[in-house]
């Protein structure tokens, strides 16, 4: 095919997603409302079919725009983008027909008795469930392109210290003798520094990699390990093969061993086992490094249920 997306491209289709579930959710929530104190009749069911296929096409094409269908046309003529979206579970119902999808879904709920506004808000969820998916691919790789994420690991740390020094040093300004005070309060209230600092202060206010050696597959493992953590955040899997495929698209330069990407994965178990585990450990009291050592234990993200009480 032709050369492959932009960065801005890609940055484009990573808001398809969420814009998709945001348009068709309200499009459909004011059919769907017309019957929120009657059941619709069995021609009423098919309408509210047609009208929920009709929508998904209409608002999918809309929220892709012509740079978001560019951007999904390439990927699909890419041999490893089929191979990936294939080991993340995907037919081709995902991207195509969706009649009978919504028509059993639609039938179910009204059945039991779900409210209409539910009703076309799953359906919203669930149509857009595989753009939003992609969207979040597409994310990766824009900032893979434009360099953004390898800026971040390398310039983001010393930014925010950085940033934290000029609050502070504003904070001193303001604190003059000869400025009135009236002056003193607005500005206070304009500029909350306190608040800026312990934003900044959080430990996941930039998403730490795994590996900060900066040589020349740092771009690559960055992408890698933002990849393994959208299929988590999509699927509750790493997804390890499909991240493998990932990376044999045209543009990456560099692709990584299965090893190296096994490697990642589990360094990003780790971390999150440390977040969740700090997480409960603040929530309920508890030691951190005796909550750790169980998730550890038990190789999950949650306490067993005899000890989450």
């Amino acid at each position: 095919m032709s050369n492959p997306p932009t960065a801005d491209q890609f940055g484009r289709l990573s808001k398809a997603g969420q814009t998709l579930r945001s348009s068709l959710g309200e499009r459909l929530r004011e059919k769907f409302l017309t019957f929120k104190d009657a059941q619709p009749t069995e021609a009423e069911i098919l309408d509210l079919v047609s009208f929920s296929v009709i929508s998904f096409d209409e608002e999918t094409e809309a929220a892709l725009g012509a740079d978001g269908i560019f951007c999904l046309a390439w990927l699909d003529s890419e041999p490893a983008f089929k191979l990936a979206i294939k080991t993340l579970g995907y037919s081709q119902s995902d991207w195509g027909s969706w009649g009978g999808i919504f028509e059993d879904y639609i039938r179910r709920s009204f059945k039991h008795n779900y409210l209409p506004g539910y009703v076309a808000s799953r359906i919203a969820t669930h149509g857009s469930r595989y753009l939003r998916n992609i969207s979040s691919i597409a994310g990766a790789l824009s900032r893979y392109l434009s360099g953004a994420r390898h800026r971040e690991v390398i310039d983001g740390p010393s930014t925010i210290q950085r940033m934290k020094e000029l609050l502070l040093e504003f904070e001193q300004l303001v604190a003059v003798d000869w400025m009135p005070e009236d002056l003193k309060e607005q500005l206070k209230y304009k500029v909350r520094t306190r608040s800026a600092i312990k934003l900044l202060d959080e430990p996941y206010i930039l998403e730490s990699p795994t590996s900060r050696r900066n040589d020349a597959d740092l771009p690559t493992r960055l992408l890698a390990s933002e990849l393994l953590r959208i299929n988590y955040s999509h699927q509750k899997s790493f997804h390890k093969k499909a991240v493998f495929h990932l990376l044999g698209l045209s543009f990456v330069e560099r692709p990584l061993e299965m090893r190296t990407i096994e490697r990642l994965a589990k360094s990003e178990m780790d971390a999150l086992r440390e977040c969740w585990a700090k997480k409960i450990a603040d929530r309920k009291g508890l030691d951190f490094d005796f909550v750790l050592t169980t998730l550890k234990t038990n190789k999950s993200l949650t306490l067993p249920h005899e000890m989450d009480l």
